[in-house]
């Protein structure tokens, strides 16, 4: 089988609530897959941009399982005889600088939308990420990280949190980075969380 990637573009008169009145720009992005000697659509993407700085407003994904393949199935629930069909849906917020801060996840079943997973992030003044957190919303499953910084804005430390029982949350991992005077990175140090304590685990020298 052969793919083949079609794009096209052109506005859009934006009906989202949180951009009233504006104009979106649409991209659809078509998958072709050959197929007995004829292109057959396999995915096609819709993005949905914003005019001033292409930003994407929401993004939706449709699938065809024009061959009923079994994998694609149990992903999807899409047999060969639904067609092409809305599948993932991804809608995105941004702040005033343009830092995506939320991505809303859906999947459509049985005609509904229903949400799959929420990702939220926390910029600083510098637009410097310095948490973020992954929520699956069917499988209880939160993933946190936290960043900070010197003051030369150089990445100082990731640790993450991970949650999978409502309200009991562990740390799992946490690194350390160290720079030289002239803000090259020197060293850094890779932590593990085990029987309630950070245990050094690697040391990696900066390049």
């Amino acid at each position: 089988m052969q793919l083949h990637r079609i794009s096209i573009l052109f506005l859009l008169i934006a009906t989202a609530s949180f951009i009233p009145n504006d104009i979106l720009i649409e991209k659809i992005e078509n998958i072709y897959e050959e197929v007995d000697g004829k292109n057959q659509i396999t995915e096609q993407t819709i993005k949905q941009l914003r005019p001033n700085d292409s930003l994407p407003v929401t993004i939706l994904t449709k699938y065809f399982n024009h061959e009923d393949d079994v994998r694609l199935l149990y992903l999807t629930g899409l047999s060969k005889e639904d067609g092409l069909q809305e599948f993932l849906l991804d809608s995105f917020y941004y702040d005033q600088n343009g830092n995506d801060t939320l991505i809303k996840s859906y999947t459509k079943r049985n005609d509904i939308w229903h949400p799959i997973q929420i990702l939220f992030k926390e910029f600083n003044e510098h637009n410097k990420l310095i948490y973020s957190k992954h929520e699956n919303i069917n499988n209880y499953f939160i993933r946190k990280l936290f960043y900070t910084y010197d003051n030369n804005r150089n990445l100082t430390s990731k640790t993450e949190l991970v949650c999978r029982i409502k309200d009991v949350c562990d740390s799992t991992f946490k690194e350390k980075s160290i720079y030289t005077t002239s803000g090259k990175l020197k060293v850094t140090y890779n932590y593990y969380w085990i029987d309630g304590k950070w245990v050094l685990k690697e040391k990696e020298k900066g390049k």
